[in-house]
């Protein structure tokens, strides 16, 4: 029993113990327990491994892809918003005609999984704020899937087909297509069989700039789906400790805007890396135990000195987005106390000379938020925030994406429900050398 540290790639129901995969005609028996036993029988202590981050084409403008990030998170929660909220979603991005300008770095974080037998290997987002693992399949026409990795079901001899249809809607576009069973491999020590999504009809827009070929999400499960594949990994009590910690390295501003960095990040599954972090964990159960997404209280905000209570606000933690979205309200009494803040292509702006020291508390400890992850990037003299505005699923007023999470180590707590953060240590808290504002625009 142990933990296993996955690698990383940078460019964010009913529980069922997994049953046997039905084998194809000459294959192998490959039964659940038979695998776990296997993975048990490995050690207890933890397996860490390098990440790597992964940067989108060079052909990819930064305009595109903020406009790119922004439209994928007002799509992202539509499916669980109210039918009032969602209609005032969808009209707000029909109208978000003007692109905005996006950094390539601190985009995205991906995971490296291998799936069949033989294995075929995918880079999936790392995904707190979704329940699905889905990949593309080979079988997809679409553009998003062109000159993209897809997975060939005929090629393992493991696979089984499910009888369940896979629709997940973004609003303006959709992932389409069926379900299936094989064997998922995290590292050579943790496999497993695992339901996933086959992706034939790919239509979010400008996905494939993203330079993923699909999800895989961490969040709870959700009545529908398939339970996410850290819950089912947990069932069994293969694991010392039924937590993943999770570590999302910042990009270094010398690095080039297109290039590959083969230390991203790390995910831990099973326990936490100590090395990353410092100190002790601070708790914060989830304000409700049915959850779907990994939700905990806000206690406060602060920004240049200026404390805002957010009375317990529900705050969701997003490994799958970049910004950090709340409601417009609340971003409107954020960006009141950084002099000069105003709306420039439905984004808030600042002069890059403004001070913009922001900080938020979660179980009465403050955390601060580096100035380089508050200010993504920079138009001449202008600076794009970092929170900013986005529809909401249930009564959630904050989404706590990269920019957050590169400040502190988070631990996701199966039993009882909990997120838990812990400080940085000194080397894994990498701190470029100017953070007056975000990466220089190229156009």
């Amino acid at each position: 029993m142990h933990a296993a540290t996955l690698l990383l790639a940078l460019v964010a129901t009913v529980v069922a113990v997994p049953s046997p995969i039905a084998p194809a005609t000459g294959s192998n028996d490959l039964d659940s327990r038979a695998l776990y036993s296997s993975l048990t029988s490995r050690g207890r202590g933890p397996v860490t491994l390098k990440l790597s981050r992964q940067e989108p084409s060079a052909t990819v403008s930064r305009r595109d892809l903020l406009q790119n990030e922004l439209d994928h998170a007002a799509r992202k929660y539509l499916p669980f918003l109210s039918a009032e909220k969602r209609a005032a979603a969808e009209n707000h991005l029909a109208k978000r005609t003007v692109p905005l300008t996006n950094w390539a770095r601190d985009l995205q974080y991906n995971v490296a999984i291998e799936i069949g037998t033989p294995r075929q290997t995918f880079n999936v987002v790392c995904d707190t704020g979704s329940p699905d693992l889905w990949v593309m399949a080979a079988s997809c026409q679409s553009e998003a899937c062109s000159d993209m990795t897809t997975f060939d079901p005929s090629a393992s001899s493991s696979y089984a087909n499910v009888n369940q249809t896979l629709y997940i809607g973004y609003g303006s576009g959709n992932v389409s297509g069926q379900y299936g069973k094989d064997i998922v491999a995290l590292d050579s020590s943790t496999y497993f069989p695992q339901e996933f999504g086959l992706g034939i009809d790919v239509s979010v827009p400008n996905f494939s700039k993203r330079n993923t070929q699909g999800i895989l999400g961490l969040s709870w499960p959700v009545a529908g789906h398939p339970d996410p594949f850290w819950y089912n990994l947990f069932q069994d009590g293969n694991f010392d400790e039924n937590v993943f910690g999770i570590y999302l390295k910042r990009s270094s501003l010398s690095a080039s805007s297109n290039s590959s960095d083969a230390n991203g990040g790390e995910i831990t599954i099973g326990g936490t890396d100590s090395a990353v972090y410092t100190g002790d964990f601070n708790t914060i159960p989830l304000q409700n135990v049915n959850e779907t997404f990994w939700n905990i209280p806000l206690d406060s905000v602060s920004i240049n000195g200026a404390a805002i209570s957010m009375n317990g606000s529900k705050s969701m933690i997003d490994s799958g987005t970049s910004l950090i979205y709340t409601s417009q309200s609340n971003a409107d009494e954020f960006y009141s106390h950084i002099n000069g803040s105003t709306i420039q292509d439905n984004a808030f702006v600042f002069p890059c000379n403004s001070t913009h020291a922001a900080s938020f508390t979660f179980g009465g400890v403050e955390y601060p938020v580096f100035p380089y992850d508050m200010t993504p990037l920079v138009n001449g003299d202008l600076c794009y925030g970092a929170v900013q505005v986005t529809s909401l699923p249930f009564d959630t007023q904050w989404v706590f994406g990269d920019a957050f999470m590169k400040n502190v180590y988070t631990k996701f707590v199966m039993n009882p429900p909990a997120v838990a953060l812990a400080k940085l240590a000194d080397d894994a808290n990498i701190k470029v050398n100017n953070a007056r504002c975000g990466r220089p625009l190229t156009r």
